[in-house]
C-alpha cells in the first residue's frame, strides 16, 4: 500500500476575518508541499472549509485558491471526505465547486488499502446537516468570534467535554467499531463490514483506539493554533504529529 498522510478539520475561512481560526495559509501550503515531496497520499477527513458561518462556499474557495490549486496538483490526487461544514446555507457544496473548478473529487466515504474513511458527523446528535441545533450553535459561535473573542469555539469545545452525551472521544470510536459488525448499523455495516482500520475526523480530538479488534484513528484538527496529523506507512501508524505553525 502507499504511504498515507492523514489530516482533518482545517475549517478554511476568509483570511482577515476574526472568525478565521484556521492555520495560516502558508503553513497549509508547506504541509501540502512536504506531502508531495514525501511521496505520500494526502487523506483529508472532512470539514476542509467553514461553511456554516454565513459565507458562501464559492467565496471561501476563492479566498483559499492557492490551497486548492496545490491540492489539485498532487499526484495521485488526495482523498477528500465531505464533512458537515463543507456546505453553505444556500445548499452549495464544497464538492461541487472543487469538481467544477479544480477537478477534485470529494466523497462521503472512502475505502481502499483495507481502510475505511469517514468524517464522523453521522454519529453527532446535534452537529450535522439538517440538524438545526448544531447550525444555530455554529452561527452563534461565528458571530461571537467576530464581535467578542476569537477563541469562543475553543471555549465551547471545553464545555462540551463535560457533557456525557457529547463525549465524542468515547462515543465516536465505539460507533466506528459498530460499523464493521454485521447487522449493527443499517446499510453502513455492508460498506464497512470486515474492515479492521477506520479513520475519522469531526471531533477535533486526536486519538487511537482498538475496539473489538478494530483500530480507529482520529488525526485531530488544524484550527486554534494547531495543525495535527499522522502518517500511516506500510500499514503502520507512525504516531501523532504537529506541523510547525512558524
Amino acid at each position: 500500500m502507499r504511504g498515507l498522510r492523514v489530516t482533518s478539520d482545517w475549517h478554511r475561512f476568509i483570511d482577515g476575518l476574526p472568525a478565521n481560526d484556521a492555520a495560516p495559509m502558508g503553513v497549509a501550503l508547506d504541509f501540502i508541499e512536504d506531502t508531495r515531496e514525501s511521496g505520500l497520499v494526502l487523506v483529508h477527513l472532512g470539514d476542509m472549509v467553514q461553511g456554516w458561518n454565513g459565507i458562501s462556499i464559492p467565496r471561501i474557495v476563492m479566498s483559499n485558491n492557492p490551497i486548492f490549486e496545490a491540492l489539485a496538483s498532487l499526484a495521485p490526487q488526495p482523498v477528500l471526505i465531505t464533512g458537515n461544514h463543507d456546505g453553505d446555507p444556500t445548499g452549495r457544496s464544497l464538492g461541487s465547486v472543487l469538481w467544477q473548478d479544480y477537478g477534485l473529487e470529494m466523497s462521503d466515504f472512502y475505502f481502499d488499502w483495507g481502510i475505511g474513511c469517514l468524517h464522523g458527523h453521522l454519529f453527532d446528535e446535534y452537529n450535522a446537516p439538517g440538524k438545526i441545533v448544531g447550525w444555530l450553535i455554529s452561527r452563534l459561535c461565528g458571530v461571537l468570534e467576530r464581535r467578542v473573542h476569537s477563541d469562543i469555539d475553543l471555549w465551547w469545545n471545553k464545555i462540551a467535554r463535560k457533557v456525557p452525551a457529547m463525549r465524542s472521544d468515547v462515543n465516536y470510536p465505539a460507533e466506528c467499531a459498530k460499523l464493521t459488525k454485521e447487522g449493527a448499523v443499517d446499510d453502513l455495516d455492508d460498506l464497512f463490514g470486515g474492515l479492521t482500520t477506520i479513520f475519522f475526523g469531526h471531533t477535533h480530538r486526536r486519538g487511537h483506539w482498538n475496539i473489538d479488534g478494530v483500530d480507529i484513528y482520529n488525526p485531530g484538527h488544524a484550527v486554534n493554533r494547531h495543525f495535527q496529523y499522522f502518517d500511516f506507512i506500510d500499514g503502520q501508524f507512525q504516531g501523532f504529529r504537529d506541523w510547525p505553525l512558524h
